[in-house]
């Protein structure tokens, strides 16, 4: 009977560390499938990020942005740099006052017109101006390779 009862201990204590076993296998590929789902859910999302950023990265390469300051020299007179800002070049560029009795007289008149201006290239306006104006609004549109008809409003202190 003493044989009996070892024998059935040793029998018990097999099948208990085989459950063991078991549970420890199904506990490291539950383990397993939650991580590799986190990192696949990690890696999509930083592969869609990439592509935004890529395509991002394109569309900019295929943009012109003009962009002017204004520089004081004698007297009121001032110096009006008009510039391309962005990484392709602008083409069918006209430049306009929308409050055209903020300028007294300039060289060249407006609206400036310009076939095309190359990137971080610029032209010289000379600005005579009407007393008092502290600001000068221009509107500008443009065609680049992204899009025709590019429009933008810049106020710039004088």
């Amino acid at each position: 009977m003493a044989q009996l009862a070892k024998q059935l201990y040793f029998i018990s204590m097999e099948i208990v560390s085989i459950i063991l076993s078991l549970l420890a296998l199904a506990f490291t590929g539950y383990t397993y499938l939650a991580h590799d789902k986190k990192l696949k859910e990690q890696e999509r999302l930083l592969n869609d990020y990439q592509l935004r950023s890529l395509k991002q990265g394109e569309e900019e390469n295929l943009k012109a942005i003009i962009r002017a300051k204004a520089v004081k020299t004698t007297g009121g007179k001032r110096t009006l740099y008009i510039y391309n800002a962005g990484k392709t070049k602008a083409r069918n560029i006209v430049i306009e006052l929308p409050v055209e009795k903020q300028v007294y007289s300039s060289s060249p008149n407006f609206p400036l017109t310009y076939n095309e201006l190359l990137p971080e290239a610029f032209r010289e306006v000379t600005l005579f101006l009407c007393e008092g104006d502290d600001e000068l609004t221009l509107n500008f549109t443009w065609d680049d390779d992204y899009q025709t008809s590019n429009k933008e409003s810049q106020t710039i202190d004088l």
